[in-house]
C-alpha cells in the first residue's frame, strides 16, 4: 500500500470545504491506520486500498470518484469501515473542532466542570426510592 493512496482516498471521502481542510491534507492517514490496528479493521482498509490502480493518487477527483464507488459496491462492509475510521479521525481533529465551533458556537469540550450551568439537584425526587424496602437480604 502506498500512503499517497490513503491520503487521496481520505481527501475523496471528506474533501476540502470552505475553511475546512480535506481529511487527507490534515495528515490523518497515520491516525486512521493506528486506530484500525486491530486485525479486521486494518485488513478491511487494506482490501479497499489494494484495489486502487498504481496512479490513483495522481488522478483527478472526478476520475477517482467512480473507482471508489465501484469498490464500495463490491466491498460495502470494508468501505464502510474505512469511511467510519475517516469520519472519526476527522471530526475529532482539533482544527476541525475549532472551525466547527467558530461556525456554530458549539463548544466541543467536555460539558463539566467548566461547561453548562446545571440547576441544583432536587432531592425530593429521591423520596419514593428512599421509602422503598431494601432490595437485598441481610447477611449474618
Amino acid at each position: 500500500m502506498r500512503e499517497e493512496h490513503l491520503v487521496a482516498v481520505l481527501n475523496a471521502v471528506i474533501p476540502a470545504r470552505g475553511s475546512l481542510a480535506a481529511a487527507g491534507d490534515l495528515g490523518l492517514s497515520h491516525e486512521v491506520l493506528h486506530d484500525a490496528r486491530d486485525g479486521s479493521a486494518i485488513d478491511q482498509i487494506l482490501a479497499v486500498l489494494h484495489e486502487l490502480p498504481a496512479d490513483f493518487d495522481s488522478l483527478s477527483p472526478d476520475d477517482q470518484q467512480p473507482m471508489l464507488l465501484e469498490i464500495e459496491t463490491r466491498q460495502p462492509e470494508h468501505f464502510a469501515t474505512l469511511v467510519n475510521m475517516v469520519y472519526t479521525a476527522y471530526y475529532s481533529h482539533g482544527a476541525v473542532l475549532a472551525a466547527l465551533s467558530g461556525r456554530t458556537g458549539y463548544n466541543p469540550g467536555a460539558p463539566q466542570p467548566t461547561g453548562y450551568v446545571m440547576e441544583p439537584f432536587d432531592e425530593s425526587l429521591l423520596a419514593p426510592v428512599k421509602q422503598m424496602p431494601p432490595l437485598w437480604r441481610q447477611v449474618n
